[in-house]
């Protein structure tokens, strides 16, 4: 095994990139132990161990550091990080400590790839997902200039956000409504030693089930627009009305359109998802405010609206506001009867849709007929 040290550093690298972090770190505990035993006058030895054992180190933290809470940390992970760590083991590797001093100095000199924040409420315990979401916010609240945790989150290539309030259908505690919106606020504050690089190194952003559609949708839906790099937003499950607002409640049939009106949506964004909230109705306003250039994909399944595109208020064309969609899903929208299928009409021009998916829905029959009709002319999948 030692011998590898003798070969040149970038073919190392390469050969140690071959590794799975599982291997990786099974490589890490044997070189230790090596080193451990080695004689005390083998300093050549000791020296070609120790620098294998710094590559190791790069390979684990160069790559996709996921840090999160302790009831989270393996649960229904989409990938396999290269590295994982707890929100407390996280800021102790910026602690000076002769405890695991290599590993902590090898951490802090190494650029991640990808840096995500996952915390996921366990349903029995919302008290710890609070205190960590606050630790999190102290982070972000502390960062300055000679903050190392400033230097590691500066330096890395790109954030991504997830958190997950597991309401399962009942009212959240308050305190996790408010750790939620005060994370968000924390991201996208302005004034953080990193300034404005904060919130665009995030590419991805998902906060789903934490009712946050019941309080203050007017504030912090302007503060999406900050993270001007995310990619990928998932919203789902928040309880977002279009028409709550408190000036108006008593008067019936009054449209306030939050989503058009209010949110401020991020402009590099491929994919929304707003599935599994309240929205009644999807205004041209509100499409005419995504961004028309980037999107992708968008998700507004299980929602509560009984049409589409069937008035002036809800017209209009694919093709012409969002020539870069690829995929609609409006599943299991089992008030959803009416789809005006001239919405389609000319999307093949652009080359780009794919498919539009109403399974779970209540489509009238004729209505669904009229959509089979232009899916084959304009040449995309019709999923029902």
């Amino acid at each position: 095994m030692l011998r590898i040290s003798e070969l040149p550093h970038e073919i190392i690298v390469k050969i140690f990139f071959m590794l799975t972090p599982l291997e990786t770190q099974s490589l890490i505990s044997k070189l230790h132990q090596i080193l451990d035993n080695l004689p005390p006058n083998l300093d050549t030895a000791a020296n070609n161990v120790k620098l294998l054992i710094r590559f190791a180190f790069q390979r684990l933290y160069s790559g996709k550091l996921l840090v999160t809470s302790d009831y989270s940390c393996k649960k229904g992970l989409e990938t396999e990080p290269d590295a994982v760590l707890s929100l407390r083991n996280f800021e102790e590797k910026f602690l000076d400590s002769k405890e695991n001093e290599i590993e902590n100095t090898l951490f802090k000199e190494t650029r991640p790839q990808i840096l995500k924040f996952r915390f996921i409420r366990d349903v029995n315990d919302y008290s710890n997902f609070v205190d960590d979401l606050y630790s999190l916010n102290s982070i972000f609240d502390n960062l300055n200039d000679r903050n190392e945790i400033t230097k590691y989150i500066g330096v890395a290539y790109q954030l991504e956000l997830y958190i997950d309030g597991y309401t399962i259908g009942v009212e959240s505690p308050t305190a996790i409504l408010v750790a939620v919106l005060k994370t968000l606020i924390s991201l996208a504050n302005p004034d953080t030693a990193l300034k404005n690089s904060l919130s665009s190194k995030f590419k991805s952003i998902t906060i789903k089930s934490t009712d946050i559609g019941d309080y203050y949708v007017s504030r912090w839906s302007q503060l999406l627009g900050c993270f001007t790099n995310v990619t990928y937003l998932n919203l789902s499950d928040n309880i977002i009305k279009l028409d709550s607002n408190p000036r108006n409640e008593g008067e019936l049939g009054i449209k306030v359109d939050l989503l058009a009106n209010d949110f401020v949506w991020p402009p590099a964004l491929k994919e929304l998802n707003l599935d599994n909230n309240l929205l009644t109705y999807i205004s041209k306003n509100f499409v005419l405010k995504l961004p028309s250039n980037t999107l992708e994909k968008l998700l507004i399944c299980s929602n509560k609206f009984t049409t589409l595109g069937q008035t002036d208020f809800e017209s209009f064309n694919f093709t012409e506001v969002l020539p870069q969609l690829t995929s609609l899903k409006l599943n299991y929208n089992n008030t959803l009867m009416l789809v005006n299928d001239r919405m389609f009409d000319k999307i093949s021009l652009t080359g780009k849709f794919r498919s539009l998916e109403l399974r779970g829905c209540n489509i009238d029959e004729h209505n669904m007929l009229l959509l089979k009709s232009v899916s084959i002319r304009e040449n995309f999948s019709l999923l029902s």
